[in-house]
C-alpha cells in the first residue's frame, strides 16, 4: 500500500472513531461535519474531498463494513448446509460484536433506520442463493433469507443490551438450529 492509501485509511479510521463517539453523545441529526472533523482532528476540506455530507460518510462506513462481512461469509456458502449455516451465523455474531457501538446507536436513532435495508440487501441475496441449493425453491429461499437477516438485526439490538446474558456459542447454536430446521422443514 502506498503512502497516500495509508493516509486515507487513517483519515477514515479517525472519522469513524470520532463518529461513533459523537453518536453516543448525541443524535445523528445534531452532529455537524465541522464537529466530526474537529473530533477526528482532520480538516473539513479533507472530509469534503472524500464525502459529500455526513449521510454519504455513514453510507461509506456501512458499505465498508458490509463488504468486509460479505468477504468473510462467502466461504460459508461453499460448505455443506449445517456447517455453512453455523459459520454464517457465527460470522454474523462476529460482525455484531466488532461493530456493536455503531450498530446499537444506528438502531436506537430513528433518523438512521433507512440505512439498515441497504446494508442487509446483499447479505439476503447471497444467503438466498445458498439456501436455494438446499430448498430448491427460489421464493422460499428468499423468504428464509429475509427472515434470518431481519432476525439478526433484532438479535444485534438484543445482544448489545444483554451482553453476557447468554453464552455466545449457545446463542450461535440456537440461531443456527432454528435456521437449519426451517430450511430442512424439520
Amino acid at each position: 500500500m502506498d503512502k497516500e492509501d495509508l493516509r486515507v485509511r487513517k483519515t477514515y479510521e479517525a472519522l469513524e472513531t470520532a463518529f461513533v463517539s459523537l453518536l453516543g453523545e448525541k443524535g445523528f441529526d445534531k452532529i455537524s461535519v465541522r464537529e466530526l472533523c474537529g473530533r477526528a482532528r482532520i480538516r473539513t476540506a479533507t472530509f469534503y474531498t472524500h464525502f459529500s455530507d455526513k449521510y454519504d460518510f455513514l453510507f461509506v462506513v456501512l458499505k465498508r463494513i458490509g463488504g468486509e462481512y460479505l468477504e468473510r461469509v462467502s466461504p460459508c456458502f461453499e460448505k455443506p448446509l449445517e456447517e455453512g449455516i453455523r459459520r454464517f451465523v457465527g460470522e454474523s455474531f462476529t460482525l455484531i460484536e466488532e461493530n456493536e457501538g455503531l450498530f446499537s446507536l444506528i438502531f436506537s436513532d430513528p433518523s438512521l433506520s433507512y440505512f439498515i435495508p441497504s446494508f442487509a440487501d446483499e447479505a439476503c441475496h447471497d444467503l438466498s442463493r445458498y439456501l436455494f441449493k438446499f430448498t430448491g425453491e427460489k421464493k422460499r429461499a428468499e423468504l428464509l433469507s429475509e427472515l434470518f437477516v431481519g432476525g439478526m438485526a433484532r438479535i444485534s439490538q438484543w445482544w448489545a443490551k444483554n451482553k453476557g446474558g447468554v453464552d455466545r456459542e449457545k446463542a450461535i447454536d440456537d440461531v443456527s438450529s432454528s435456521l437449519l430446521a426451517m430450511v430442512s422443514n424439520r
